[in-house]
């Protein structure tokens, strides 16, 4: 058998690359577009939303604990303590404060010595005042970011340094676009719709760059979160839910006079929420098909079907009682005071605040569940295209045309074997 045709395999190459430009000149002024255009032409004017006056918000470190004297309070006895800080942060850094705080029993708020607190400066009739807001955890946060990148540059490599581009872009179109849209009054359908579509194009071309396959997970995503709106859309009409159990929502209702629609944000949560976990089946179902395609290229069509779901069905084990402890975990307090409630079961789980929660999560696994047949016929067909042509060239099968296929790309990369027997 002769040598591959290189000079085929070196326009193979050069088209792929002048299709990978294309692909990333066009991604990216979409990200641009949807980054930076949009939010500062004014096609986002929020919502009139109440001022609230909290004060400014400084910086500052306990430096002594000045007294302490027992307080009565409605709950018991209190304490009143009063602690100097000194200001590390606006216009009166460096100067010390007095600030005092009551602190009931029971209370797991404490304050010592050296601690870095979130101040609340007002101005009063009676002058300047502070209050303790909360513990600074900047650094903490800033240290556990840096751990994180760390790792995954270590681990991963440039692979790492691409998974690290995919999550700022799509957190900068969550910030920038989704967050403001909703704000803005939009239907949150679309725009959360809209911006999962470009996330999704970022991220899996960023981190895994411009291949059929990343293309078949591409589309095995964008029809999953089609089936999860459809679904999820269903579920809220059906249960007839009115998306403000929660605290949050009802707050934002009552802020916005019910400009938005709190429905709708029920079902941007719910596709929001599954998003991460969709693409991670769809590339790692897309990838399965093409290994299993480039190991055996006269595999059937069949064969390579249901070789590659028997792969998607662990995956499918795995994902969904992990989306399930995923949410378990964020609503650990609401489950335990739903377990020390003395109401029947089925009447719990007909308050909203529970059902709303099954139905997030029951959606979300159906569509991480809807993924891995939709991604594999998909992978199945494009494979299968893409190396039809290898195998009726080379007039073998099995490991023989992988070891075919494999030469070929060696050599477009400039690799040459050395000499010796075969």
């Amino acid at each position: 058998m002769g040598q591959p045709d290189s000079g085929r395999q070196t326009r193979y190459w050069q088209a792929g690359q002048i299709t990978a430009t294309a692909v990333y000149a066009a991604l990216g002024a979409l990200c641009l577009l949807v980054i930076v255009v949009l939010p500062a032409g004014g096609l986002f004017h929020h919502l009139p939303l109440p001022h609230l006056d909290q004060g400014t918000p400084v910086d500052g470190v306990v430096t002594a604990l000045i007294g302490q004297v027992p307080q009565p309070t409605p709950d018991g006895s209190g304490m009143l303590e009063r602690y100097a800080v000194q200001l590390t942060s606006g216009p009166q850094a460096g100067q010390v404060v007095t600030v005092q705080r009551t602190r009931l029993p029971g209370d797991p708020f404490t304050i010592r010595v050296g601690d870095h607190v979130l101040l609340i400066h007002t101005t009063g009739g009676s002058g300047d005042s502070y209050y303790i807001a909360d513990h600074l955890r900047t650094g903490t946060l800033l240290l556990l970011a840096a751990l994180f990148v760390g790792l995954t540059l270590l681990v991963a490599g440039i692979a790492g340094a691409r998974a690290l581009l995919a999550l700022g872009v799509s957190l900068l179109i969550i910030l920038r676009f989704i967050l403001p849209g909703l704000l803005a009054g939009y239907a949150p359908l679309t725009i959360t719709a809209l911006g999962a579509a470009v996330i999704v194009l970022a991220a899996l071309y960023i981190a895994h760059g411009v291949t059929w396959q990343t293309t078949v997970a591409l589309g095995g995503t964008l029809l999953s979160v089609a089936l999860t709106c459809a679904l999820g859309l269903w579920a809220i009409r059906a249960a007839r839910f009115t998306g403000l159990a929660s605290d949050e929502a009802s707050t934002l209702q009552t802020y916005t006079h019910g400009a938005i629609d709190p429905r709708g944000l029920l079902l941007s949560g719910m596709v929001l929420g599954t998003l991460g976990m969709v693409t991670d089946v769809t590339v790692a179902q897309a990838a399965t098909v093409f290994a299993l395609r480039e190991t055996d290229p006269a595999l059937a069509v069949g064969a390579l079907y249901r070789r590659a779901m028997a792969v998607g069905r662990e995956h499918i084990g795995s994902l969904i009682y992990t989306l399930t402890l995923a949410y378990s975990g964020g609503a650990l307090a609401l489950l335990m005071l739903l377990a020390a409630n003395t109401e029947p079961l089925g009447v719990v789980l007909n308050r909203e605040l529970v059902s709303a929660e099954l139905a997030r999560t029951l959606v979300g696994s159906i569509g991480i569940v809807g993924c891995v047949p939709l991604t594999t016929l998909l992978a199945v067909g494009v494979a299968r295209r893409n190396t039809r042509g290898a195998v009726r060239e080379s007039g073998i099968d099995g490991a023989k045309a992988s070891r075919a296929l494999e030469g070929g790309r060696r050599q477009t990369a400039g690799w040459t074997p050395p000499p010796g027997p075969r």
